[in-house]
């Protein structure tokens, strides 16, 4: 038997919590169906979960909500996680297998990137990434080409929260028209932004309209110039990208 009384606010936070999942995005509408509590409760303990990185909200009229990278790691880093790599693991390990130089693939939660799949093995490029690190998301290629493709109010409110916990970026505008060169490429690039010894590609994820991840490929600066970075793995990155994301449609359509 439990010693105290359960905290009832959290009990509805959990149960807000397990509609959105339920529902994969869902209005206050959709949220009062489902739990039959009063819209205004709703707003607040959505609020909450927004606050805490565990609910995004889309849209500014009738927002609707949904889970962040952050909720799924409460599951061990998230059955999507698992999903998104069994899903796009062959044009992965193909193309990592084509190209001489260590390729991630990555989410956001938050903050920062997370690593889902990586070639890269201890002591290349004298970069500790495994599975489950976390990186910056605005000086690197994986965080560029993940915030770019994002719909408008949802990078503004990531950007927001991105100033806040990291101090970055400093001229949004300015971060801002950069992201809108990477939708214009198709790619993002970081030339020594966020080492100063590498350079890198990274290019959207998609499911559907919406970007769920990012793919990239890291090149040791010494060894080549940016221009020749992009001239020979852009394409190459694109045309993986745009495979996994025809993979990640075409699964969610069934």
């Amino acid at each position: 038997m439990p010693s105290y009384a359960p905290v009832t606010a959290l009990l509805r936070g959990i149960a807000v919590l397990e509609a959105v999942a339920a529902q994969g995005a869902a209005s206050i509408k959709d949220l009062h169906a489902a739990t039959g509590y009063p819209k205004a409760t709703l707003v607040r303990l959505l609020e909450t979960l927004i606050h805490a990185g565990y609910v995004r909200a889309s849209g500014d009229d009738r927002p609707t909500y949904a889970l962040t990278a952050r909720a799924l790691g409460l599951a061990g880093r998230f059955d999507q996680g698992r999903h998104l790599v069994a899903a796009v693991g062959p044009v992965l390990a193909e193309f990592q297998a084509a190209i001489p130089w260590p390729s991630d693939l990555a989410v956001f939660d938050r903050d920062a990137m997370v690593i889902l799949e990586t070639s890269r093995r201890p002591g290349v490029l004298s970069v500790s990434r495994q599975v489950g690190s976390r990186v910056p998301a605005m000086p690197t290629a994986l965080g560029r080409a993940y915030l770019a493709f994002l719909p408008e109010a949802e990078r503004r409110d990531c950007l927001a929260v991105l100033r806040q916990r990291t101090g970055q970026p400093k001229d949004v505008k300015r971060f801002e028209t950069l992201l809108a060169s990477v939708r214009a490429k198709g790619y993002a690039a970081s030339d020594q932004e966020n080492r100063p010894d590498i350079r890198a590609l990274a290019a959207p994820v998609m499911e559907g309209a919406r970007v769920v991840a990012s793919v990239n490929v890291i090149v040791v600066a010494e060894v080549m110039a940016m221009a020749e970075v992009e001239r020979r793995y852009a394409r190459p990155l694109l045309a993986a990208a745009r495979k996994m994301s025809a993979l990640l449609t075409a699964s969610d359509r069934r």
